[in-house]
């Protein structure tokens, strides 16, 4: 399942849709109050939604339908915007900010798999733009069609201000780092 192209005026009831299919197609059933509270978080991340959903399903096991109470035990969707800070803190180069943000996550019991995996796919995707650049690319937007408008400046002024040499860097410790957590008998 893919999730569609997301309008602004439309956002929400698209993603509403889509995590009911989701669902769904799952052979799982999610209750209306979950699925608002979802759609409301705004999260789009097409692999997180998945790995929350999937984490979801299998928490109900047998009752077989996901509750808002539910989401709200095991879910990171409320967590989300502290992770797009920490990793804004980290493309910028802000230790400090980024290891408060860090603790603040992880007290919250949000999954150090999942604070990684956007670490490192948001490091990944910076060096991507950067190495376009570097390259003579003249339009690097072009290969990112998910980022749009004042998203992708956003992110290229980052990956730019950031650099190749501290991405490069950072990716290969950011692999090593979900290896070890990959190797380790606890999360």
């Amino acid at each position: 399942i893919v999730l569609p192209e997301i309008k602004p005026w439309d956002k929400q009831a698209k993603i509403a849709e889509w995590i009911a299919g989701y669902v769904k197609a799952q052979n799982s059933k999610i209750h209306p109050q979950a699925v608002a509270f979802i759609a409301a978080t705004g999260t789009t991340d097409r692999f997180f939604l998945r790995e929350e959903l999937n984490k979801l399903i299998t928490y109900v096991g047998d009752k077989n339908e996901i509750t808002f109470t539910g989401v709200q035990a095991i879910s990171a969707f409320e967590h989300e915007e502290t992770v797009w800070q920490l990793v804004d803190a980290f493309l910028q180069r802000d230790r400090q900010k980024a290891v408060k943000l860090l603790q603040h996550l992880l007290q919250q019991q949000v999954s150090s798999f999942l604070l990684v995996r956007q670490l490192r796919n948001s490091c990944h995707q910076a060096l991507m733009m950067v190495s376009l650049s570097d390259s003579g690319e003249h339009n690097v937007q072009q290969h990112f069609p998910q980022l749009r408008g004042g998203i992708f400046d956003k992110n290229y002024k980052l990956a730019k201000e950031a650099g190749r040499p501290f991405l490069t860097k950072s990716l290969l410790l950011l692999d090593k780092t979900e290896r070890a957590l990959k190797d380790s008998p606890f999360d």
